[in-house]
């Protein structure tokens, strides 16, 4: 560096750790004084007789206000914010607090400036707890002196006043109290901007005092605030992109191995190959099948995944009281070669536990078991560093930020992935935070697609990889660069057999017990192989995915049980509606929940049920008041066409002022029209009950969308099935290429099952397969 360029004092500011490296190793002799901007934003202010609270220390702060809070109040629990009261539960709802508390921080906006119209009932409540809370916690920093962040703030004018400029390369954008900061850099120094410009759209450069008319396709030096330009630079354009599909996250694989060695074919260095991860969990895949040991795993390898926290968790719940004894034991278990590799995780654990040593105010009355669970939560995000790597760099997508990867390889390429982010607040919903001026869902996932698009157009050649089938979509960002995803030949599953046995697959063949339930003749008209292993074989599934909804469905049908049951054999007029609708409420709130997922569902739920009490109430005042005459109630057996029908539970059945008698299922599900189609429970349930009670109106109860929907007859249809099930099942013989199979339990009795032998085949679409936990088996 010249004497001039260093009697400039120029300070430049990257937005990730990994950009600033890449700038430091590509000059040479004397670099420019350089930091990332999180560090720049510290450094240029401060806080007059204030101490700074360490980031770690705000949660335990947190943490005991809410204990106390409600050790007053006893509301945190009943509201939400916590799912037990205990320091583990408060530790956690501590970290959503402050997530909240933050962006309203970094935006000036006061809880009580958040309106109060396009909100649910007791949001006012929680804001009131939002408040106090908030209140209590500043409260606290006060008392002590302390603080975090702050809009009362003074530059650090020593530490500014050695810089006649300072360049920010900015890959995103800057909030309120960032650009508030930077206002007054800009008094004392020279505050440059430098970024790039890819397409019209991005839409983040309204942070300067003129309006810009931006070309695409080039990087530019702007002057804050003025916004007057500095310096335009054609952005290299000679780029190319290729987008493959696999039907397996783990078939990427494959592909990654041939492009390296495409790359390395052509003299491309290893060192200018990237493999970019949007989610890091993918490094499970790349670490099994890289046997020659070419990537460098930029992120680290999780602490959790090694013996060393096994040990240290198995120390953890021997010694129950000292967290720095149970760190030094754990660390003399290992050897000296892995003593020297673990040296900076040493290092931030001793430095973790000398935070845990300080907070020990705030929990003095807590248990060392849900201390030491807590320690180990915090040390799972902890990295080891990849010492043993090769030459090809693995990073995660914030890391790629700013930095310029000429040969670039991203994976799950997928919507749902990119873009994919963490709702920092369920209290602020689209219309709020449009009134507050904050950031909506759309422009953080406007933001992350614009990482990625620089990602991919500023290399010299990209590769993007997806999955696709039934449940997965490449991401929408391939489509706006205009590139053709084509399903790749590339498998890890290839292999080199030159004779190798052609697939064959089996056709299961066995006789049909003529007995059905509404629920397995369902499963047996959508897919006969699904009822061959669930019902002939007994193969009992287990954890089947989609679990939460099926949970969801049975609390909403037993809660309808549940309040409906006094009104069986009465009326039901528009009065009682409403102290139904109310012990509906206490029912399904009284249940317990571990899973915030599972309680968010819930009130979801609840909205849901409000809507379908309207409904009811709706159907009151246009047909009149009408009668409960049974429910869940267990129908008689019945045979039609030589097949008995039994185990019939009926969700509702009533009676309409008319006299018309109604009988009801319940759906709470989005696809209730697709499941009516092959659903002939309702037609059983009529049928059954049609001895009873006469002509009866069959009706589908959609709780999700609050409506009835009239099922018609599908009577000759059930009939035109149950003859062609006895074609299906005709006399014959048993191939040799067929798989014979019966019933593990039940006795045969001709009279009981169909004459003759049939195949259970598989369904004609791969629409059932979707949560059927038997594809595997049958190769679907």
């Amino acid at each position: 560096m010249s004497l001039e360029a260093l009697q400039s004092y120029e300070l430049l500011v990257f937005p990730s750790r990994r950009a600033l490296t890449q700038y430091h190793s590509a000059k040479e002799g004397i670099c420019a004084p350089s930091m990332v901007l999180g560090e720049f934003f510290s450094k240029a202010i401060i806080y007059p007789n204030k101490s700074i609270v360490p980031k770690h220390l705000r949660k335990f702060i947190v943490s005991r206000v809410l204990r106390e809070y409600d050790k007053q109040h006893h509301i945190l629990l009943h509201n939400g914010f916590v799912f037990e009261q205990s320091f583990i539960a408060y530790l956690q709802s501590s970290e959503f607090f402050l997530r909240f508390f933050d962006e309203l921080f970094v935006h000036k906006i006061a809880i009580s400036e958040i309106p109060l119209l396009d909100t649910y009932g007791e949001y006012e409540d929680h804001l009131r707890i939002l408040q106090d809370v908030y209140e209590r916690y500043c409260a606290f920093l006060e008392q002590r002196g302390w603080v975090y962040k702050s809009w009362d703030f003074t530059l650090a004018h020593l530490w500014l006043q050695d810089f006649s400029r300072i360049t920010i390369m900015l890959c995103g954008v800057l909030s309120p109290f960032e650009l508030a900061i930077l206002h007054e850099v800009s008094r004392v120094c020279l505050v440059h901007i430098r970024f790039d410009v890819w397409e019209k759209t991005q839409g983040f450069w309204d942070i300067f005092d003129l309006p810009l008319d931006l070309d695409c396709g080039f990087s530019y030096v702007l002057s804050y605030p003025s916004g007057e330009l500095v310096a335009k630079t054609p952005l290299d354009s000679a780029h190319t992109l290729h987008a493959y599909s696999f039907l397996s996250r783990i078939e990427q694989v494959g592909a990654i191995r041939q492009q390296i060695s495409e790359w390395l074919a052509r003299g491309i260095e290893p060192e200018e190959m990237s493999i970019v991860l949007p989610q890091e969990d993918f490094t499970q895949y790349l670490q099994v099948l890289d046997t020659e040991r070419n990537c460098n795993y930029a992120m680290g390898k999780p602490l959790q995944h090694t013996t060393l926290y096994a040990t240290l968790s198995q120390a953890l719940q021997e010694n129950t009281q000292s967290l720095s004894v149970c760190v030094a034991q754990s660390f003399a278990t290992l050897n000296a070669q892995d003593r020297i590799h673990y040296a900076p995780i040493k290092q931030k654990l001793d430095e973790i536990v000398h935070e845990y040593q300080t907070m020990h105010a705030f929990f003095d009355d807590v248990d060392f078991g849900e201390i030491a669970q807590s320690f180990l939560h915090e040390i799972k995000g902890l990295s080891i560093d990849d010492v043993y790597g090769g030459r090809i760099r693995v990073i995660g997508a914030l890391e790629s930020r700013g930095v310029m990867l000429p040969y670039v390889i991203l994976v799950d390429c997928n919507d749902g992935v990119i873009p994919h982010f963490r709702d920092n607040d369920l209290f602020l919903n689209t219309a709020l935070r449009l009134k507050l001026g904050i950031p909506t869902t759309y422009d953080k996932e406007k933001l992350q697609v614009l990482y990625y698009k620089n990602l991919l157009l500023g290399a010299k050649e990209a590769v993007a990889l997806c999955v696709q089938d039934d449940k997965n979509a490449p991401a929408h960002l391939l489509q706006e660069l205009g590139c053709v995803v084509h399903e790749s030949e590339q498998s890890i599953f290839q292999h080199t057999l030159t004779q190798s046995p052609a697939y064959k697959r089996e056709h299961y063949v066995g006789r049909l017990r003529k007995v059905f339930s509404p629920t397995s003749f369902t499963t047996f008209v959508r897919c006969k192989l699904q009822y061959c292993f669930r019902y002939v074989v007994e193969l009992r599934e287990e954890n089947i995915e989609g679990s939460n909804a099926a949970s969801v469905g049975i609390l909403v049908h037993s809660a309808l049980q549940k309040v409906y049951e006094p009104y069986i054999h009465k009326i039901v007029n528009l009065a009682d509606i409403d102290l139904v609708q109310k012990a509906c409420e206490q029912y399904v709130r009284a249940q317990e929940f571990e899973q915030a997922l599972d309680r968010a569902n819930v009130e979801i739920l609840l909205l849901d049920l409000a809507r379908f009490f309207e409904f009811e109430r709706e159907h009151i005042k246009q047909h009149g008041a009408f009668e409960i005459l049974g429910l869940e109630e267990e129908l008689e057996d019945f045979v039609l066409e030589g097949y008995r029908f039994c185990g019939a539970r009926v969700d509702r059945i009533q009676r309409q002022s008319n006299g018309e008698v109604f009988v009801i299922d319940y759906k709470y599900t989005n696809n209730i029209s697709d499941i009516a189609k092959e659903d002939f429970a309702l037609e059983l349930y009529a049928n059954a009950l049609s001895a009873k009670y006469g002509n009866i109106k069959a009706m589908y109860y959609d709780l999700k969308n609050a409506k009835s929907i009239s099922s018609p007859s599908k009577k000759e249809e059930l009939i035109a099935i149950l003859h062609t099930i006895d074609t299906h099942f005709c006399a014959r013989e048993v191939s040799s290429d067929e798989v014979l199979i019966q019933s593990t339990k039940h006795t045969l009795d001709s009279s009981h099952y169909t004459q003759g032998y049939g195949v259970f085949s598989p369904a004609d679409t791969s629409k059932p397969c979707l949560y059927c936990a038997y594809k595997t088996i049958c190769d679907r």
